[in-house]
């Protein structure tokens, strides 16, 4: 299977990621890249939907 196959790209606007950039500098935050934050961020936020979805039934 291709890596195109596995990854879709999104667009940010330029200030998020400027932010993300500034946050990412901070080793001890545990990020080592733009797309290793908003994985995290993504996924985090997923987990949060779903539990609140859950708890709506």
């Amino acid at each position: 299977m291709a890596n195109n196959d596995k990854y879709r790209t999104i667009r940010l606007p330029k200030d998020l990621v400027a932010e993300i950039e500034e946050l990412i500098k901070d080793k001890s935050l545990g990020y080592v890249s733009k797309a290793d934050f908003v994985k995290d961020a993504v996924r985090r936020r997923l987990e949060e939907l779903k539990k609140m979805k859950k708890s709506k039934k």
